[in-house]
């Protein structure tokens, strides 16, 4: 059992991951709701904790069915996992992404201290996690487009608010049996005055600017539902399993062999069967979000939804 704040409590969890989504209840309303903790690290500033205040009640003021709304927020001095090697073996010896299933944490030994986290609490959705969802099943390329354009649809509105995101992620994303979705982690990156918080997962969605001098925009928002896209297409990441950032930085410059994915998954899309044609439709929309320095690239938001939007129709 854990209380963090004196205020919630998760009854089966002694010790939490950062930057994942667990199922908590308040103590006093018996309210079931979500909590995720992120470690206070060198990446975040000093003011974080009053701008993430200013931006819950901005984001929450939207109305928006498709965000995840953020009841509180806090300060707490928990037991977070800070051996990111140790989670490394959980995955090697499990076969299955540690971080898409947070139950294989239960009853596994692993490094723990107390540490100064960050918490936020939102509202209840009775939804998965994206990540978890592509890692067990193959998602139809239907519902594939379904879940970006209800992302996109909300990005549109912020984008076109001057405002971003900046920290999105497959873990980012709840769906539910009906493929409604559910977003959450807005603010967390305006907050930190556009610099990413670098919490345990984000690394794999950061953008060249992100990780060069700290800027985040809308740019950052499309190169992110790029790689979650590409994910979503080949269950796999664009970049790889990276932690290292100028490592990262440098894949990133290569850029991706494109040639050798298309021969690999598409060489025969002329004979091919409807169905896969469809994915490599949605292939070339990724490549349009992850190519750097294109000029066909996608510079707002609604380009990308009619893109979509022509698969389907």
């Amino acid at each position: 059992m854990l209380i963090i704040d004196k205020k919630y409590i998760l009854e089966n969890e002694s010790c939490l991951v950062e930057n994942r989504l667990y199922t908590a209840k308040h103590i006093e309303t018996n309210e079931r709701v979500y909590i995720k903790v992120f470690e206070k690290n060198k990446y975040i500033c000093d003011g974080f904790l009053p701008n993430l205040i200013d931006q819950k009640s901005f984001i929450n003021s939207l109305g928006s069915r498709s965000i995840l709304k953020l009841l509180d927020v806090g300060i707490d001095f928990i037991n977070v996992v800070v051996d990111k090697s140790q989670i490394l073996n959980i995955n090697k010896r499990t076969n299955y992404d540690m971080f898409h299933d947070q139950n294989i944490m239960k009853g596994i030994n692993h490094k723990e201290k107390n540490k100064i986290v960050f918490y936020l609490v939102y509202e209840y959705f009775e939804g998965v996690n994206l990540d978890i969802l592509n890692k067990k099943k193959r998602i139809s390329y239907q519902n594939v487009i379904k879940i970006l354009l209800s992302v996109l649809k909300i990005l549109q509105v912020l984008h076109l608010q001057g405002y971003y995101h900046g920290s999105l992620k497959t873990n980012s994303i709840l769906v539910d049996k009906n493929c409604n979705v559910k977003i959450c982690d807005f603010g967390i990156t305006v907050s930190n005055n556009g610099s990413n918080t670098r919490s345990y997962g984000n690394i794999y969605y950061m953008s060249a600017s992100q990780i060069c001098i700290d800027y985040s925009d809308k740019e950052s928002d499309f190169f992110a539902i790029g790689e979650i896209l590409f994910e979503l297409i080949f269950r796999m990441y664009p970049f790889g399993r990276c932690d290292d950032e100028n490592r990262l930085l440098r894949r990133i410059d290569r850029g991706i062999n494109w040639n050798k994915l298309e021969y690999r998954y598409f060489s025969n899309i002329d004979n091919d069967s409807e169905k896969n044609k469809k994915w490599f439709e949605l292939y070339e929309i990724s490549k349009k979000l992850l190519e750097r320095g294109s000029s066909d690239r996608y510079k707002y938001a609604k380009d990308v939804i009619i893109d979509l939007m022509n698969i389907i129709y």
